[in-house]
């Protein structure tokens, strides 16, 4: 599937869900999707963009013992979606694991 055609819509559902990367030094590492969010309008207004297809932003979590990896593309792997290409970079890690974050802005 295309970047381009991934949605807050695509992802709301898979919340929860597991994604494999698929790079050969971190082959069948998991990640689960932890976050799925609507980012404000880029309007005068910070409301939630209302927009049919908003800006949002995903929280994948990786194992706290798993990679610690900086920002770039990243081949992911999900069941109902296949394989993606995601921008993610490292943000703030929690005592569950290490986060990371991919902004899609539709601005």
């Amino acid at each position: 599937m295309d970047v381009s055609e991934l949605t807050y819509e695509t992802f709301a559902p898979l919340q929860g869900d597991r994604f494999r990367l698929n790079v050969a030094e971190y082959a069948n590492i998991e990640a689960e999707l932890t976050a799925v969010e609507c980012l404000p309008s880029s309007g005068q207004n910070s409301e939630l963009a209302p927009e049919s297809n908003p800006s949002f932003y995903l929280v994948f979590r990786f194992p706290a013992d798993g990679p610690n990896f900086n920002q770039g593309v990243f081949p992911l792997q999900h069941d109902t979606l296949g394989n993606l290409e995601i921008f993610l970079v490292p943000i703030k890690p929690d005592e569950q694991g290490r986060n990371y974050e991919a902004v899609f802005n539709r601005a």
